[in-house]
C-alpha cells in the first residue's frame, strides 16, 4: 500500500491560521488607532457664547409642534 502525504495539506492549514492571525492582529490594531473625538470645550468660550447656544435650543424646542405627535398612530 502507498502511504499519502498530508504535508501539502498540513502547509495549507498552517499558512491560512497564519493569515488569520495577522488579520486579526491588523484589525485589531486599526480600531485601537480609531479615536471617537469629542468636542473640546474651550477655555476661550464665553458665558455669552454658551448662552446663544442654550437659546437656539429653547427655540428650537419651543418651535416644535408636539399637539400633533400621535395623529399617525
Amino acid at each position: 500500500m502507498e502511504q499519502k502525504s498530508n504535508g501539502s495539506l498540513i502547509g495549507a492549514v498552517v499558512i491560512i491560521v497564519l493569515l488569520l492571525i495577522a488579520g486579526f492582529f491588523f484589525w485589531k490594531n486599526s480600531v485601537k488607532n480609531k479615536v471617537i473625538e469629542q468636542p473640546a470645550i474651550s477655555e476661550t468660550s464665553t458665558s455669552a457664547d454658551v448662552a446663544s447656544d442654550v437659546s437656539g435650543l429653547e427655540q428650537d424646542l419651543n418651535s416644535l409642534d408636539l399637539d400633533n405627535l400621535d395623529t399617525d398612530l
